[in-house]
């Protein structure tokens, strides 16, 4: 080997190959969604009209529950109230007039003070109202008449029950079902009027009445009975402790067990009172029409009156001496109250939709809140007027009733205030929506 001559270099292998990778295809992307800008961030004003919205929409629709529950009550109360303070009986001191001299089913008719009502009896005025609907249908002479109020001093709660409450000419009828003339057949088989009614059958006879429910006839005769006067320094009025016992158990139950130990001893000690005004003997048997609870106050409305109790026991009576609840509460009032009542709940309902879709960021959400304010702020002004009317026509009366002053009239003005500050929302969205803020956000929402 010529040491002049430099060694070759070694022969390195050839470089292996790669493969050129396989074309990939580039990843799936979805079409874009058209939605409001959120990349910036949703404007503070838009969330706090969102979460307002739901709020507020949660809010009226308790309160629109409420004011329909109140307007449906008080609308009931004053039913009552006008039915109880229909025309009463005129009695006559000097006997009773032949019925079918009166007019057909008239509630004046006169009933003579022969007969004293009995525990189970009807009072001159409800006996007045049955012996007009009678003749009306079956004219009689004045021996059965005669027979028939002494039925109904003694006995008319079985055939004719007042359920607490005055007997009307209308209710009566209803109660007949059936009427017809009996000649008879000798001695043995007097001739008779007879009368169906939903509790059974009522025969009146010349020398009697006899009242026949199933298996069981109760006979009353004038004769027998028209002695019979209240007892010597006593009032017909006055409940026995069994009926005191009764009565105070029952108004218990229908407040829903919420009268203290305190009230009710203080209505037992009033009830005991032999010369009570707010139940008769005549109604005893249904003594309450309503109980009520508020923050421990309670009211008790029995047949003749109504008692308040504090929740010391503290009482204030309110006799009304069977002339009806001193309350004028208009029908139109309380069902304007209800109407509004059932508007605001549809409306709340839309709110809480509106609200919602704000939220979620729907380009709709502006056009919703806009349709509920205009259509909001009518509502909640005639609502308002409805509802202050109403109420001050029953507190005034509750006034009027238990010698109140005018600060029980608040209440009204309160309840009122209350609704109308449903107004206050839907304006303060329509000055919302025309801010800078919400105007950008809608806007980019439409670009």
């Amino acid at each position: 080997m010529d040491p002049n001559v430099p060694p070759s270099l070694p022969v390195l292998p050839p470089l292996a190959t790669q493969a050129a990778p396989p074309y990939a295809a580039p990843p799936y992307l979805p079409p874009p969604i058209r939605a409001l800008p959120v990349g910036a961030g949703r404007p503070g004003i838009i969330s706090a009209m969102g979460t307002m919205s739901i709020i507020v929409a949660s809010i009226s629709i308790l309160a629109s529950l409420v004011t329909g529950c109140q307007s449906m009550l008080f609308q009931k109360i004053g039913q009552v109230s006008r039915t109880m303070s229909q025309p009463r009986v005129v009695v006559n001191s000097g006997g009773a007039m032949p019925a079918q001299n009166a007019p057909s089913g008239d509630a004046s008719l006169v009933v003579g003070p022969e007969f004293t009502a009995g525990d189970h009896g009807l009072a001159p005025d409800n006996r007045a109202v049955v012996v007009g609907v009678l003749t009306e249908k079956r004219p009689m002479g004045p021996q059965r008449l005669r027979q028939l109020d002494a039925f109904l001093a003694d006995q008319g709660q079985t055939a004719f029950p007042t359920g607490g409450s005055p007997l009307t000419p209308t209710g009566v009828r209803a109660s007949v079902t059936g009427d017809s003339e009996y000649a008879g057949n000798g001695e043995n088989d007097p001739g008779h009027t007879e009368f169906i009614t939903n509790w059974g059958t009522l025969k009146i006879y010349d020398a009697k009445a006899t009242f026949i429910n199933g298996t069981e006839t109760t006979e009353v005769s004038a004769d027998e009975i028209a002695g019979r006067v209240a007892p010597a320094n006593s009032t017909t009025d006055a409940l026995t402790p069994a009926q005191v016992q009764t009565i105070v158990a029952r108004v218990q139950k229908t407040s829903g067990n919420k009268l203290t130990a305190a009230q009710m001893a203080s209505l037992a000690t009033l009830l005991k009172d032999p010369n009570q005004q707010l139940i008769t003997q005549a109604n005893s048997w249904s003594p309450i029409r309503a109980v009520t609870v508020n923050e421990g106050n309670v009211m008790v409305w029995f047949s003749d009156g109504f008692v308040t109790l504090d929740p010391q026991g503290q009482s204030q009576v309110n006799p009304i001496n069977n002339k009806g609840l001193p309350l004028n509460i208009s029908s139109k009032a309380c069902s304007l109250a209800a109407l509004d009542a059932l508007a605001s709940l549809a409306l709340a309902a839309f709110l809480m939709f509106a609200g919602i879709s704000m939220l979620r960021q729907s380009p709709g959400a502006k056009r919703f809140h806009v349709v509920y304010a205009l259509v909001k702020i009518p509502l909640a002004i005639l609502g308002t007027i409805a509802v202050v009317g109403m109420n001050n026509e029953f507190y005034a009366s509750m006034a009027a009733a238990s010698g109140g002053g005018s600060q029980v009239q608040v209440m009204g003005q309160v309840m009122g205030f209350v609704v109308g500050l449903g107004i206050v929302y839907p304006l303060a969205l329509l000055l919302a929506l025309q801010t800078r803020g919400a105007r950008d956000y809608f806007r980019a929402a439409r670009a």
